[in-house]
């Protein structure tokens, strides 16, 4: 699992790139559409109500988004008091679906770096764009510059978010472009999610440094680290008890096969156990210094 916390201006296109994403496979979870059955929420329709009154819903019965724009991107106060009633319940329900995920997954969060980056993303991507361009995309929904304006007044400045970002996607171009852009970034987000954490075990301290020492020199491996361990084992269908030396390393996927044919060929053990999986979290930095240490 690799989780990609997608946001960008308002109109930029982060929507085109999710969807662009997806065609590659990506799982897409939209905090958008998330807020849109939050909305039926009946706690949440009270405590609206209990605020600015009837006013907001239509004679149906369902709140009006419109009244609610008026009285939201107008007043500071009113603005943070809905997202601070919103956000966390789209958060939490944003959380469970990525925790059940696997694979590549695109969060696309429009206040990503507003309300803090969460814990589980792995990799955020900035989508920006000229503001004419951002302006033209929103005339079927009426919006103009100042609309734009009034929706990200109270955002954090674009230029920041652009530096917080670990990737930025400039939408300034055609879908071509765009789609070259994205190709680019599935790239690199296809090298930086194979790095694996694996192990192995050696009868003596000795053997587990030489081995060790030979994955280190040949690049195969970022790093090692040998542990004393305790084992119990069956083998033969009888239990064992042994003083072994636990290495465990951190490579990256496409090298394991000759990680494996290295420790077995160097191994005293009839039946060396290797194991690795993918990293379930690790920062951006240490995946780039696991790339650039092994020769993959």
């Amino acid at each position: 699992m690799f989780v990609v916390g997608l946001t960008g201006d308002v109109g930029a296109g982060k929507s085109t790139v999710a969807s662009m994403l997806s065609e590659f496979g990506a799982s897409i979870i939209n905090a958008d559409k998330i807020v849109s059955e939050i909305w039926k929420d009946e706690s949440i329709l009270k405590a609206v109500k209990d605020r600015w009154g009837d006013v907001i819903f239509s004679d149906e019965g369902p709140p009006l988004p419109g009244k609610i724009s008026d009285i939201v991107f107008e007043d500071e106060k009113e603005y943070r008091w809905l997202c601070g009633l919103i956000h966390p319940r789209v958060r939490a329900q944003m959380e469970a679906k990525v925790l059940f995920s696997e694979g590549l997954i695109v969060a696309e969060i429009p206040l990503l770096f507003e309300n803090g980056v969460p814990w589980w993303v792995d990799f955020t991507v900035y989508v920006s764009s000229p503001l004419a361009q951002r302006v033209n995309r929103n005339k079927s929904r009426g919006w103009n510059e100042y609309e734009l304006f009034r929706r990200e007044r109270w955002l954090i400045p674009q230029e920041t978010k652009r530096k917080a970002a670990d990737w930025v996607i400039m939408n300034d171009k055609g879908l071509n472009e765009l789609r070259g852009e994205v190709c680019r970034l599935l790239d690199f987000l296809k090298r930086i999610s194979c790095c694996i954490e694996g192990f192995f075990t050696c009868g003596s301290f000795d053997e587990a440094e030489r081995i060790a020492r030979f994955l280190l020199e040949k690049r195969l491996v970022a790093c090692t680290n040998i542990v004393g361990v305790d084992s119990r084992y069956l083998w033969l269908g009888n239990l064992e008890s042994d003083q072994e030396y636990l290495v465990i390393f951190k490579s990256v996927e496409n090298l394991f096969p000759q990680i494996e044919r290295v420790v077995r060929e160097a191994h005293s053990y009839d039946l060396p156990v290797i194991t690795a999986q993918r990293m379930k979290k690790a920062s951006l930095e240490v995946r780039k210094w696991i790339l650039e240490e092994c020769d993959s």
